[in-house]
Protein backbone atom coordinates (compact mmCIF):
# COMPACT_ATOMS: atom_id res chain seq x y z
CA UNK A 1 0.00 0.00 0.00
CA UNK A 2 1.22 3.54 -0.75
CA UNK A 3 0.10 4.75 2.68
CA UNK A 4 2.85 4.12 5.26
CA UNK A 5 0.28 3.96 8.07
CA UNK A 6 -1.44 1.06 6.30
CA UNK A 7 1.89 -0.76 5.93
CA UNK A 8 2.57 -0.27 9.64
CA UNK A 9 -0.93 -1.51 10.51
CA UNK A 10 -0.44 -4.61 8.35
CA UNK A 11 2.83 -5.43 10.11
CA UNK A 12 1.22 -4.98 13.52
CA UNK A 13 -1.70 -7.21 12.48
CA UNK A 14 0.74 -9.95 11.46
CA UNK A 15 2.34 -9.80 14.91
CA UNK A 16 -1.04 -9.64 16.63
CA UNK A 17 -2.24 -12.82 14.94
CA UNK A 18 1.14 -14.53 15.47
CA UNK A 19 1.98 -14.90 11.78
CA UNK A 20 5.56 -15.33 10.60
CA UNK A 21 6.69 -11.70 10.25
CA UNK A 22 9.99 -12.45 8.49
CA UNK A 23 8.52 -12.36 4.93
CA UNK A 24 6.85 -9.02 5.67
CA UNK A 25 9.97 -7.52 7.27
CA UNK A 26 12.07 -8.77 4.33
CA UNK A 27 9.72 -6.94 1.98
CA UNK A 28 9.72 -3.70 4.03
CA UNK A 29 13.32 -3.69 5.34
CA UNK A 30 14.34 -0.87 2.96
CA UNK A 31 11.05 1.01 3.07
CA UNK A 32 11.50 4.76 2.42
CA UNK A 33 9.53 5.55 5.59
CA UNK A 34 11.63 5.48 8.80
CA UNK A 35 8.38 4.89 10.73
CA UNK A 36 7.79 1.67 8.78
CA UNK A 37 11.40 0.57 9.30
CA UNK A 38 11.04 1.26 13.04
CA UNK A 39 8.03 -1.06 13.05
CA UNK A 40 10.11 -3.70 11.25
CA UNK A 41 12.78 -3.50 13.98
CA UNK A 42 10.15 -3.93 16.70
CA UNK A 43 8.67 -6.89 14.79
CA UNK A 44 12.01 -8.73 15.21
CA UNK A 45 11.59 -8.66 19.01
CA UNK A 46 12.47 -12.17 20.32
CA UNK A 47 12.30 -13.58 16.79
CA UNK A 48 14.60 -16.62 16.56
CA UNK A 49 14.61 -16.91 12.76
CA UNK A 50 18.09 -17.37 11.21
CA UNK A 51 17.28 -14.40 8.97
CA UNK A 52 16.45 -12.04 11.86
CA UNK A 53 20.00 -10.84 12.56
CA UNK A 54 20.70 -9.98 8.89
CA UNK A 55 17.43 -8.07 8.66
CA UNK A 56 18.27 -6.18 11.85
CA UNK A 57 21.71 -5.25 10.45
CA UNK A 58 20.06 -3.90 7.29
CA UNK A 59 17.71 -1.81 9.42
CA UNK A 60 20.60 -0.61 11.62
CA UNK A 61 22.56 0.51 8.54
CA UNK A 62 19.73 2.92 7.72
CA UNK A 63 19.76 4.59 11.15
CA UNK A 64 20.75 8.24 10.70
CA UNK A 65 22.28 8.71 14.16
CA UNK A 66 19.64 11.30 15.11
CA UNK A 67 16.25 9.56 15.34
CA UNK A 68 16.16 8.44 18.99
CA UNK A 69 12.93 6.48 18.41
CA UNK A 70 14.60 4.55 15.60
CA UNK A 71 17.47 3.68 17.97
CA UNK A 72 14.98 2.59 20.63
CA UNK A 73 13.18 0.40 18.07
CA UNK A 74 16.52 -1.24 17.19
CA UNK A 75 17.09 -1.84 20.91
CA UNK A 76 13.68 -3.48 21.30
CA UNK A 77 14.33 -5.59 18.21
CA UNK A 78 17.58 -7.06 19.54
CA UNK A 79 16.29 -7.69 23.08
CA UNK A 80 17.66 -11.02 24.41
CA UNK A 81 19.62 -11.45 21.15
CA UNK A 82 22.02 -8.52 21.56
CA UNK A 83 25.10 -10.74 21.26
CA UNK A 84 23.92 -12.30 18.01
CA UNK A 85 22.68 -9.10 16.37
CA UNK A 86 25.58 -6.85 17.43
CA UNK A 87 28.13 -9.48 16.38
CA UNK A 88 26.55 -9.55 12.92
CA UNK A 89 26.66 -5.76 12.66
CA UNK A 90 30.29 -5.53 13.89
CA UNK A 91 31.34 -8.20 11.37
CA UNK A 92 29.88 -6.12 8.57
CA UNK A 93 31.25 -2.80 9.91
CA UNK A 94 34.80 -4.12 10.34
CA UNK A 95 37.26 -1.33 11.16
CA UNK A 96 34.62 1.32 10.45
CA UNK A 97 32.52 0.70 13.57
CA UNK A 98 33.61 3.90 15.39
CA UNK A 99 31.04 6.25 13.89
CA UNK A 100 28.17 8.16 15.55
CA UNK A 101 25.83 5.35 14.45
CA UNK A 102 28.18 2.61 15.67
CA UNK A 103 28.66 4.34 19.01
CA UNK A 104 24.89 4.54 19.51
CA UNK A 105 24.40 0.85 18.71
CA UNK A 106 27.19 -0.20 21.09
CA UNK A 107 25.88 2.15 23.81
CA UNK A 108 22.36 0.71 23.43
CA UNK A 109 23.38 -2.97 23.50
CA UNK A 110 24.55 -3.05 27.16
CA UNK A 111 26.26 -6.46 26.87
CA UNK A 112 29.80 -7.72 27.70
CA UNK A 113 30.64 -7.76 23.98
CA UNK A 114 30.34 -3.96 24.02
CA UNK A 115 32.89 -3.44 26.82
CA UNK A 116 36.13 -3.21 24.78
CA UNK A 117 34.40 -0.93 22.29
CA UNK A 118 33.10 1.34 25.06
CA UNK A 119 36.64 1.55 26.47
CA UNK A 120 37.98 2.55 23.04
CA UNK A 121 35.27 5.21 22.73
CA UNK A 122 36.11 6.61 26.18
CA UNK A 123 39.85 6.58 25.49
CA UNK A 124 39.42 8.18 22.06
CA UNK A 125 40.65 11.82 22.33
CA UNK A 126 37.95 12.77 19.81
CA UNK A 127 35.21 11.80 22.28
CA UNK A 128 33.93 15.05 23.78
CA UNK A 129 34.13 15.41 27.55
CA UNK A 130 30.40 16.13 27.85
CA UNK A 131 29.51 12.80 26.15
CA UNK A 132 31.71 10.65 28.41
CA UNK A 133 29.07 10.20 31.17
CA UNK A 134 26.84 8.45 28.64
CA UNK A 135 29.40 5.73 27.96
CA UNK A 136 30.29 5.26 31.62
CA UNK A 137 26.59 4.78 32.38
CA UNK A 138 26.46 2.13 29.66
CA UNK A 139 29.27 0.28 31.46
CA UNK A 140 27.22 0.41 34.66
CA UNK A 141 24.52 -1.74 33.04
CA UNK A 142 26.97 -4.48 32.07
CA UNK A 143 27.76 -7.19 34.65
CA UNK A 144 30.83 -9.40 34.80
CA UNK A 145 34.57 -9.43 35.32
CA UNK A 146 35.35 -8.06 31.85
CA UNK A 147 33.65 -4.78 32.76
CA UNK A 148 35.59 -4.67 36.04
CA UNK A 149 38.90 -5.18 34.23
CA UNK A 150 38.01 -2.44 31.76
CA UNK A 151 37.23 0.02 34.56
CA UNK A 152 40.55 -0.82 36.24
CA UNK A 153 42.32 -0.17 32.94
CA UNK A 154 40.64 3.23 32.57
CA UNK A 155 41.64 4.14 36.15
CA UNK A 156 45.28 4.17 35.04
CA UNK A 157 44.73 6.02 31.78
CA UNK A 158 47.13 8.80 30.75
CA UNK A 159 46.24 11.64 28.42
CA UNK A 160 48.86 14.37 29.03
CA UNK A 161 47.59 16.53 26.17
CA UNK A 162 44.18 16.88 27.86
CA UNK A 163 44.48 16.72 31.65
CA UNK A 164 40.85 17.69 32.17
CA UNK A 165 39.64 14.66 30.21
CA UNK A 166 42.21 12.45 31.92
CA UNK A 167 41.11 13.58 35.38
CA UNK A 168 37.44 13.00 34.59
CA UNK A 169 38.01 9.51 33.15
CA UNK A 170 40.22 8.37 36.04
CA UNK A 171 37.74 9.78 38.57
CA UNK A 172 34.77 8.04 36.95
CA UNK A 173 36.65 4.76 36.57
CA UNK A 174 38.16 4.62 40.04
CA UNK A 175 34.82 5.54 41.65
CA UNK A 176 33.43 2.31 40.14
CA UNK A 177 36.10 0.14 41.73
CA UNK A 178 35.76 -1.53 45.16
CA UNK A 179 37.37 0.63 47.86
CA UNK A 180 39.50 -2.23 49.22
CA UNK A 181 40.90 -2.97 45.73
CA UNK A 182 42.02 0.63 45.34
CA UNK A 183 43.42 1.09 48.85
CA UNK A 184 45.40 -2.18 48.77
CA UNK A 185 47.12 -1.55 45.44
CA UNK A 186 49.83 1.12 45.33
CA UNK A 187 49.26 2.08 41.69
CA UNK A 188 45.52 2.60 42.16
CA UNK A 189 46.05 4.41 45.44
CA UNK A 190 48.47 6.76 43.69
CA UNK A 191 45.95 7.31 40.90
CA UNK A 192 43.28 8.08 43.50
CA UNK A 193 45.44 10.69 45.23
CA UNK A 194 46.33 12.23 41.88
CA UNK A 195 42.73 12.52 40.73
CA UNK A 196 41.48 13.86 44.08
CA UNK A 197 44.14 16.58 43.99
CA UNK A 198 43.32 17.39 40.37
CA UNK A 199 39.56 17.55 40.85
CA UNK A 200 39.32 19.81 43.89
CA UNK A 201 36.04 21.70 44.08
CA UNK A 202 34.20 19.42 41.65
CA UNK A 203 31.52 16.76 41.97
CA UNK A 204 34.16 14.11 41.18
CA UNK A 205 36.21 15.29 44.17
CA UNK A 206 33.21 15.01 46.49
CA UNK A 207 32.29 11.55 45.24
CA UNK A 208 35.83 10.20 45.63
CA UNK A 209 36.46 11.67 49.08
CA UNK A 210 33.18 10.19 50.32
CA UNK A 211 33.60 6.74 48.79
CA UNK A 212 37.22 6.24 49.80
CA UNK A 213 36.90 8.08 53.15
CA UNK A 214 39.86 10.30 52.31
CA UNK A 215 39.94 11.99 55.72
CA UNK A 216 42.69 14.48 54.83
CA UNK A 217 40.20 16.17 52.52
CA UNK A 218 37.17 16.30 54.87
CA UNK A 219 37.64 20.02 55.72
CA UNK A 220 37.48 20.81 52.00
CA UNK A 221 33.99 19.29 51.78
CA UNK A 222 32.70 21.87 54.25
CA UNK A 223 34.64 24.59 52.47
CA UNK A 224 33.05 23.65 49.12
CA UNK A 225 29.59 23.71 50.72
CA UNK A 226 30.12 27.30 51.85
CA UNK A 227 31.86 28.59 48.72
CA UNK A 228 29.89 26.96 45.89
CA UNK A 229 26.85 29.20 46.41
CA UNK A 230 23.34 27.80 46.46
CA UNK A 231 24.12 24.94 44.09
CA UNK A 232 23.96 21.17 43.64
CA UNK A 233 27.70 21.03 44.33
CA UNK A 234 27.32 22.66 47.75
CA UNK A 235 24.47 20.29 48.68
CA UNK A 236 26.46 17.23 47.56
CA UNK A 237 29.49 18.40 49.54
CA UNK A 238 27.63 18.93 52.82
CA UNK A 239 25.68 15.69 52.37
CA UNK A 240 28.99 13.86 51.99
CA UNK A 241 30.36 15.54 55.12
CA UNK A 242 27.24 14.57 57.07
CA UNK A 243 27.41 10.98 55.81
CA UNK A 244 31.04 10.85 56.96
CA UNK A 245 29.89 12.04 60.43
CA UNK A 246 31.77 15.33 60.24
CA UNK A 247 29.21 17.23 62.36
CA UNK A 248 31.93 18.68 64.60
CA UNK A 249 33.77 20.05 61.58
CA UNK A 250 30.56 21.63 60.27
CA UNK A 251 29.73 23.19 63.65
CA UNK A 252 33.24 24.60 63.90
CA UNK A 253 32.84 26.25 60.50
CA UNK A 254 29.51 27.78 61.55
CA UNK A 255 31.04 29.10 64.78
CA UNK A 256 33.67 31.10 62.88
CA UNK A 257 32.91 34.80 62.99
CA UNK A 258 32.04 36.36 59.62
CA UNK A 259 34.04 39.59 59.41
CA UNK A 260 33.14 40.53 55.84
CA UNK A 261 29.98 40.47 53.74
CA UNK A 262 31.50 37.72 51.59
CA UNK A 263 32.16 35.55 54.65
CA UNK A 264 28.63 36.20 55.92
CA UNK A 265 27.12 35.11 52.61
CA UNK A 266 29.27 31.97 52.61
CA UNK A 267 28.02 31.13 56.09
CA UNK A 268 24.40 31.59 54.98
CA UNK A 269 25.05 29.39 51.94
CA UNK A 270 26.43 26.66 54.23
CA UNK A 271 23.26 26.83 56.36
CA UNK A 272 21.14 26.67 53.19
CA UNK A 273 23.06 23.59 52.02
CA UNK A 274 22.44 21.87 55.37
CA UNK A 275 18.71 22.36 54.92
CA UNK A 276 18.79 21.19 51.31
CA UNK A 277 20.86 18.06 51.99
CA UNK A 278 17.90 15.97 53.18
CA UNK A 279 20.08 14.38 55.87
CA UNK A 280 18.59 13.86 59.34
CA UNK A 281 21.82 14.64 61.18
CA UNK A 282 21.65 18.20 59.83
CA UNK A 283 18.69 18.89 62.14
CA UNK A 284 20.78 18.80 65.31
CA UNK A 285 23.27 21.30 63.88
CA UNK A 286 20.51 23.64 62.73
CA UNK A 287 18.53 23.41 65.98
CA UNK A 288 21.62 24.32 68.00
CA UNK A 289 22.11 27.36 65.78
CA UNK A 290 18.44 28.38 66.06
CA UNK A 291 18.33 28.17 69.85
CA UNK A 292 21.69 29.84 70.52
CA UNK A 293 20.86 33.45 71.42
CA UNK A 294 24.50 34.45 70.96
CA UNK A 295 24.46 33.58 67.26
CA UNK A 296 23.69 36.40 64.78
CA UNK A 297 19.97 36.74 64.10
CA UNK A 298 20.49 36.57 60.33
CA UNK A 299 22.12 33.13 60.72
CA UNK A 300 19.34 31.86 62.97
CA UNK A 301 16.67 33.02 60.54
CA UNK A 302 18.40 31.21 57.69
CA UNK A 303 18.63 28.11 59.90
CA UNK A 304 14.85 28.26 60.48
CA UNK A 305 14.21 28.33 56.73
CA UNK A 306 16.72 25.52 56.23
CA UNK A 307 15.39 23.11 58.86
CA UNK A 308 11.79 23.66 57.74
CA UNK A 309 12.57 22.02 54.38
CA UNK A 310 12.47 18.52 55.87
CA UNK A 311 9.52 16.86 57.60
CA UNK A 312 11.51 15.89 60.69
CA UNK A 313 13.09 19.34 60.85
CA UNK A 314 9.76 21.15 60.52
CA UNK A 315 8.25 19.07 63.33
CA UNK A 316 11.30 19.76 65.53
CA UNK A 317 10.74 23.47 64.90
CA UNK A 318 7.06 23.18 65.82
CA UNK A 319 8.01 21.28 68.99
CA UNK A 320 9.97 24.35 70.09
CA UNK A 321 7.07 26.63 69.20
CA UNK A 322 4.56 24.55 71.17
CA UNK A 323 6.79 24.57 74.24
CA UNK A 324 7.10 28.35 73.82
CA UNK A 325 10.84 27.74 74.08
CA UNK A 326 11.39 30.03 71.17
CA UNK A 327 12.90 33.44 70.46
CA UNK A 328 10.03 35.83 69.54
CA UNK A 329 12.34 37.44 66.97
CA UNK A 330 12.11 34.24 64.92
CA UNK A 331 8.32 33.94 64.95
CA UNK A 332 7.75 35.61 61.58
CA UNK A 333 10.47 33.53 59.95
CA UNK A 334 8.86 30.34 61.27
CA UNK A 335 5.40 31.47 60.18
CA UNK A 336 6.68 32.23 56.67
CA UNK A 337 8.46 28.87 56.41
CA UNK A 338 5.38 26.99 57.58
CA UNK A 339 3.16 28.88 55.14
CA UNK A 340 5.35 27.73 52.26
CA UNK A 341 5.42 24.04 53.18
CA UNK A 342 3.72 21.43 51.00
CA UNK A 343 3.80 18.71 53.70
CA UNK A 344 0.20 18.12 54.78
CA UNK A 345 0.93 17.00 58.35
CA UNK A 346 3.26 19.96 58.93
CA UNK A 347 0.75 22.37 57.42
CA UNK A 348 -2.10 21.09 59.62
CA UNK A 349 -0.02 21.29 62.78
CA UNK A 350 1.43 24.73 62.01
CA UNK A 351 -2.00 26.19 61.19
CA UNK A 352 -2.92 25.98 64.88
CA UNK A 353 0.18 27.92 65.90
CA UNK A 354 0.45 30.29 62.96
CA UNK A 355 -2.98 31.02 61.47
CA UNK A 356 -2.96 32.67 58.05
CA UNK A 357 -2.95 36.50 58.17
CA UNK A 358 -6.32 38.07 57.28
CA UNK A 359 -6.91 40.38 54.32
CA UNK A 360 -8.96 43.58 54.08
CA UNK A 361 -12.22 41.60 53.95
CA UNK A 362 -11.10 39.65 57.07
CA UNK A 363 -10.68 36.41 55.14
CA UNK A 364 -7.59 34.30 55.92
CA UNK A 365 -5.07 34.02 53.11
CA UNK A 366 -4.21 30.60 51.66
CA UNK A 367 -0.64 29.29 52.14
CA UNK A 368 2.14 31.05 50.24
CA UNK A 369 2.66 28.15 47.82
CA UNK A 370 -1.04 28.38 46.87
CA UNK A 371 -0.91 32.17 46.50
CA UNK A 372 2.14 31.80 44.26
CA UNK A 373 0.19 29.56 41.88
CA UNK A 374 -2.54 32.18 41.28
CA UNK A 375 -2.18 34.33 38.17
CA UNK A 376 -2.71 38.04 38.77
CA UNK A 377 -3.33 41.22 36.76
CA UNK A 378 -0.03 43.07 36.40
CA UNK A 379 -1.67 46.33 35.28
CA UNK A 380 -3.94 46.46 38.32
CA UNK A 381 -0.94 45.41 40.43
CA UNK A 382 0.99 48.47 39.29
CA UNK A 383 -1.92 50.70 40.32
CA UNK A 384 -2.19 48.96 43.72
CA UNK A 385 1.58 49.26 44.24
CA UNK A 386 1.39 53.03 43.91
CA UNK A 387 -1.94 53.57 45.71
CA UNK A 388 -3.64 51.28 48.26
CA UNK A 389 -0.57 49.12 48.81
CA UNK A 390 1.47 52.22 49.74
CA UNK A 391 4.58 50.40 48.43
CA UNK A 392 5.89 53.49 46.60
CA UNK A 393 6.13 55.34 49.93
CA UNK A 394 9.23 53.29 50.76
CA UNK A 395 10.42 51.69 47.50
CA UNK A 396 11.72 53.07 44.21
CA UNK A 397 10.80 51.53 40.85
CA UNK A 398 12.55 53.05 37.85
CA UNK A 399 13.13 56.37 39.56
CA UNK A 400 9.62 56.69 41.02
CA UNK A 401 8.94 56.41 44.77
CA UNK A 402 10.87 57.00 47.99
CA UNK A 403 14.18 55.30 48.72
CA UNK A 404 13.64 53.91 52.21
CA UNK A 405 13.63 50.17 51.51
CA UNK A 406 15.40 48.26 48.73
CA UNK A 407 15.10 49.48 45.13
CA UNK A 408 12.63 47.15 43.39
CA UNK A 409 13.39 48.03 39.76
CA UNK A 410 14.81 44.53 39.11
CA UNK A 411 13.18 42.55 41.93
CA UNK A 412 11.45 40.23 39.44
CA UNK A 413 14.73 38.55 38.52
CA UNK A 414 16.00 38.35 42.10
CA UNK A 415 13.08 36.78 44.00
CA UNK A 416 10.65 33.99 43.17
CA UNK A 417 6.88 34.48 43.52
CA UNK A 418 6.98 32.63 46.85
CA UNK A 419 9.76 34.88 48.14
CA UNK A 420 7.86 38.01 47.07
CA UNK A 421 4.76 36.94 49.01
CA UNK A 422 6.93 36.08 52.03
CA UNK A 423 8.61 39.51 51.92
CA UNK A 424 5.21 41.25 51.99
CA UNK A 425 3.42 39.05 54.53
CA UNK A 426 6.39 38.40 56.83
CA UNK A 427 8.81 41.33 56.31
CA UNK A 428 10.87 40.50 59.40
CA UNK A 429 11.40 36.89 58.32
CA UNK A 430 14.50 37.90 56.38
CA UNK A 431 15.66 41.51 56.38
CA UNK A 432 17.84 42.47 53.42
CA UNK A 433 21.46 43.32 54.16
CA UNK A 434 21.97 47.08 54.70
CA UNK A 435 18.25 47.55 55.38
CA UNK A 436 18.27 46.72 59.08
CA UNK A 437 16.39 49.19 61.25
CA UNK A 438 18.18 51.18 63.98
CA UNK A 439 17.05 53.23 66.95
CA UNK A 440 19.21 56.20 67.94
CA UNK A 441 18.68 57.58 71.46
CA UNK A 442 19.95 61.14 71.74
CA UNK A 443 21.31 62.89 74.81
CA UNK A 444 18.37 65.30 74.54
CA UNK A 445 15.97 62.41 75.14
CA UNK A 446 14.70 62.31 71.57
CA UNK A 447 14.51 58.96 69.80
CA UNK A 448 15.00 58.47 66.04
CA UNK A 449 14.18 55.29 64.10
CA UNK A 450 15.27 54.41 60.58
CA UNK A 451 17.86 52.85 58.32
CA UNK A 452 21.56 53.34 58.89
CA UNK A 453 22.93 55.37 55.98
CA UNK A 454 26.39 56.11 57.32
CA UNK A 455 28.35 55.90 60.54
CA UNK A 456 31.79 57.31 61.40
CA UNK A 457 33.62 58.07 64.62
CA UNK A 458 32.18 61.59 64.46
CA UNK A 459 28.61 61.22 63.18
CA UNK A 460 25.74 58.90 62.28
CA UNK A 461 23.16 59.37 59.51
CA UNK A 462 19.70 57.78 59.75
CA UNK A 463 17.01 57.72 57.02
CA UNK A 464 13.47 57.61 58.41
CA UNK A 465 10.26 56.12 57.01
CA UNK A 466 9.64 59.32 55.03
CA UNK A 467 13.00 58.90 53.25
CA UNK A 468 14.39 61.89 55.15
CA UNK A 469 18.03 61.55 56.19
CA UNK A 470 19.24 63.16 59.41
CA UNK A 471 22.80 63.34 60.69
CA UNK A 472 23.73 63.49 64.38
CA UNK A 473 27.09 64.10 65.99
CA UNK A 474 28.27 61.10 67.98
CA UNK A 475 28.82 63.34 71.00
CA UNK A 476 25.04 63.93 71.02
CA UNK A 477 24.20 60.20 70.88
CA UNK A 478 23.61 58.17 74.04
CA UNK A 479 22.88 54.77 72.47
CA UNK A 480 22.51 53.05 69.08
CA UNK A 481 20.34 49.91 68.99
CA UNK A 482 19.93 47.60 65.99
CA UNK A 483 16.29 46.51 65.82
CA UNK A 484 15.33 42.90 65.15
CA UNK A 485 12.22 43.70 63.14
CA UNK A 486 11.82 45.27 59.74
CA UNK A 487 10.92 48.92 59.23
CA UNK A 488 8.31 47.61 56.77
CA UNK A 489 4.84 47.15 58.35
CA UNK A 490 3.91 43.51 58.99
CA UNK A 491 0.19 43.88 58.19
CA UNK A 492 0.04 45.47 54.74
CA UNK A 493 -2.30 42.70 53.58
CA UNK A 494 -4.98 44.14 55.89
CA UNK A 495 -5.53 47.06 53.50
CA UNK A 496 -5.74 44.75 50.47
CA UNK A 497 -7.98 41.97 49.23
CA UNK A 498 -6.38 38.67 48.24
CA UNK A 499 -6.84 39.58 44.57
CA UNK A 500 -5.12 42.94 45.03
CA UNK A 501 -2.20 41.30 46.86
CA UNK A 502 -1.79 38.73 44.07
CA UNK A 503 -1.91 41.52 41.48
CA UNK A 504 0.88 43.44 43.23
CA UNK A 505 3.11 40.36 43.21
CA UNK A 506 2.25 39.76 39.55
CA UNK A 507 3.44 43.31 38.81
CA UNK A 508 6.64 42.80 40.82
CA UNK A 509 7.51 39.67 38.81
CA UNK A 510 7.60 41.82 35.65
CA UNK A 511 10.32 44.10 37.07
CA UNK A 512 13.38 42.40 35.62
CA UNK A 513 15.33 45.23 33.98
CA UNK A 514 15.71 48.75 35.35
CA UNK A 515 14.65 51.40 32.87
CA UNK A 516 16.87 54.44 32.21
CA UNK A 517 15.68 57.42 34.24
CA UNK A 518 14.67 60.24 31.94
CA UNK A 519 15.69 63.70 33.06
CA UNK A 520 12.92 66.27 32.97
CA UNK A 521 13.40 68.85 30.23
CA UNK A 522 13.43 72.50 31.17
Amino acid sequence: DKNSDIRITGLRAARRYKQDVIPYVSQLVKDPSPQVRRECAIALHHNKSPEASALWVTLADQYDGKDRWYLEALGIGMDEQEQKFLTAWLKQAGDHWNTPVGRDLIWRSKIPLAVPYLVKIIEDPKTDLDTLPRYFRALDFIPGTEKNRAVAELALMKEPQNKKRETYIIAEAISRMPANTVMQDAKYKQALTQVIDSSRGTSEFIKLVQKFKASDYYPELVEIASRAGKSQTSVDAIRAALSLKQNTLIRKSLENKADTEKEQNQKLDLIWALGSAGHNSANGILLKLITDQDEPLVDRREAVRAIAKSRSGAHALLDLAEKKDFDPQLQQTVAAAMSSTIMKDVKERSARLYPAPPTKDNKPLPPINVLASIKGDKLDGRVMFNTKGTCAKCHVVNGMGKEVGPNLSEIGKKLSREALFESILFPSAGISHNFESYTVILASGNVVNGLLVNKTDDAITIRDAEAISRTFKMEDVDEIIQQKISLMPADLQKVLTQEELVNIVEYLTTLKQAEPIKKASR
